[in-house]
């Protein structure tokens, strides 16, 4: 999993997070086991030219890794994004697609975060908002504020193309190129629904998946993780029967596709390492509902607070 910020690896426990991606921490890492694991790119702090260079560092010190063992297993990556769609896209994309040694069949897009709040249905984004759970379009989120990011569809189908548009306009693609390669890219973005998940399970999607076009962008609706957990059975029999997927997808998905059982969260024993220490929790967002959950968890425990300025500090 190459994730893009350090909140990636939350729906999973017990794998390893690399914060160093240079070839002899990975070659260490694959000498260890065959068991899914994070590199941290922490691409998301940066602007979209660095994010591809980085991301085609960490590529190609990942294969070279595997190369200098002999690796014998097929390489998996999967690119964890944020479910508000905040993020390079499709630009680390291109990056991870441009220096696989495999050619990928399609892109999987899933954001879908229960976890967050977050489903896909009728393809399009949605954030549960309020004590009623509302199902309110991403892009009509107050976290959209973000000129870095920002955009205006939440129908995922619609983001696509968006997102793209503005990568070629950044890279100077004549405006006649645009439109000639927005329609070329309409005609490969699909998604399975709901339907096809509840309905059709794992054969309707793994026969989806297998008659889609080459590079095509598959969007997935999901609003329960047993949605997810059915839709991985499918594309699990895709990938058997030969198909190569590049993931780009939230944190509940890496759950699913790792096949970690769930389980609670931690309690206070789980993050003490003795009856004699405290703790320490960092808390650092531009999110107005991490603000409001760090209020409320203030009033409830007795801690000391401490707030840095991270202007000083750099």
């Amino acid at each position: 999993v190459l994730d893009d910020d350090p909140t990636g690896c939350q729906t999973v426990y017990d794998v390893d997070l690399l914060l160093d991606y240079s070839v002899p921490t990975i070659r260490k890492q694959l000498e260890k086991d065959n068991k899914i694991f994070f590199i941290l790119t922490n691409t998301r702090s940066l602007s979209e030219q660095q994010a591809e260079s980085r991301t085609t560092l960490v590529m190609r010190n990942l294969f070279q890794a595997a190369q200098e063992l002999n690796y014998k297993h097929q390489l998996q990556i999967l690119s964890r994004g944020d479910s508000s769609l905040m993020g390079h896209f499709p630009a680390e994309i291109d990056a991870i697609r441009n220096n696989s040694l495999l050619p990928m069949d399609a892109t999987i897009l899933c954001p879908a975060f229960f976890e967050g709040h977050k489903v896909t249905l009728n393809d399009i984004h949605y954030s549960l908002e309020g004590s009623d759970d509302m199902l309110m379009p991403v892009k009509a989120s107050s976290l959209l504020e973000d000129a870095k990011f920002g955009f205006t569809h939440s129908n995922l189908m619609d983001w696509i193309l968006e997102k793209s548009i503005q990568k070629w306009r950044r890279d100077g693609i004549e405006e006649q190129q645009v439109i000639e390669d927005t329609e070329r890219l309409r005609e490969r973005i699909m998604s399975i629904s709901i339907e096809d998940i509840r309905i059709g399970g794992p054969q309707r999607i793994a026969d989806k998946l297998e008659g889609a076009p080459y590079d095509s962008l598959v969007v997935v609706n999901a609003i329960h993780q047993h949605d997810l957990n059915t839709f991985v059975l499918g594309l699990l029999q895709a990938e058997i029967s030969g198909g190569n997927f590049l993931y780009r997808a939230a944190a509940s998905f890496v759950a699913s596709r790792s096949g970690i059982q769930p389980q609670g969260l931690l309690d206070l024993r789980d993050t003490r390492s003795s009856g004699t220490l405290g703790g320490l929790i960092v808390v650092g967002s531009c999110h107005p509902k991490t603000t409001n959950q760090l209020k409320v968890l203030m009033q409830q425990v007795e801690m000391t607070a401490l707030e840095l300025d991270v202007s000083e500090i750099l």
